[in-house]
């Protein structure tokens, strides 16, 4: 009966453990979507004139992440202090850093395909095509976002994508990939087969 009892005990012990540092984990764990680092550093040194900084843009991501934020009751940091250029998603946060926002490329329009395209990890998993193709299809149809708003943002999201050198997206959809995705979901056409290729390859489900 002792012996029963204590292996009782350890069982129960081992299980709480396990799940606590599988909590610890998911907290921790950040889907990188935009960007070739593979967290948010908190440390990151903050700009000189971070909290002077009054940009159109700051102002701008503010009331873009609040429609998406009450219309899908998530949390969308905008960290405008970090100099480090991503944005990614863990559970119902997604984040976004100010190195990323002052990207002279980054506009309001290139900015609703950014969170369209976190809010499609919820349903998409760690399935970086299918988000970019669930974002513009349904996410921004379901925000009633106008045509020309979406074209603008590919348009701006092209010319970020090729600022950048030819490897810093490794691991990613290839730039013209991405920019396809996204136009065969604005067009309500079958998504890009290079997007299916992608998956099929590096997709993650939930």
């Amino acid at each position: 009966m002792i012996y029963l009892i204590r292996y009782r005990f350890f069982f129960l012990t081992s299980l709480i453990l396990i799940c606590i540092s599988c909590v610890v984990e998911s907290k921790n764990s950040i889907n990188v979507c935009f960007g070739n680092v593979n967290y948010l550093d908190n440390s990151k040194k903050l700009s000189e004139n971070c909290n002077k900084d009054t940009t159109e843009i700051y102002y701008t991501a503010d009331s873009i992440k609040k429609i998406f934020e009450l219309k899908y009751k998530v949390s969308i940091y905008t960290k405008w202090c970090d100099d480090s250029v991503l944005a990614g998603t863990s559970g119902d946060n997604i984040y976004i850093t100010g190195g990323f926002l002052r990207n002279v490329f980054i506009n309001k329009e290139s900015l609703f395909i950014i969170f369209a395209h976190e809010i499609g990890h919820r349903y998409e998993g760690k399935c970086e095509a299918h988000s970019d193709y669930y974002g513009v299809k349904v996410v921004l149809r379901d925000l009633n976002i106008q045509d020309s708003i979406i074209n603008l943002g590919i348009l701006q999201l092209q010319s970020y994508f090729n600022s950048k050198p030819k490897n810093e997206f490794a691991g990613y959809p290839s730039n013209q990939c991405r920019i396809d995705t996204y136009k065969a979901a604005l067009k309500n056409i079958a998504i890009p087969q290079c997007a299916i290729d992608y998956d099929l390859k590096h997709c993650k489900k939930h």
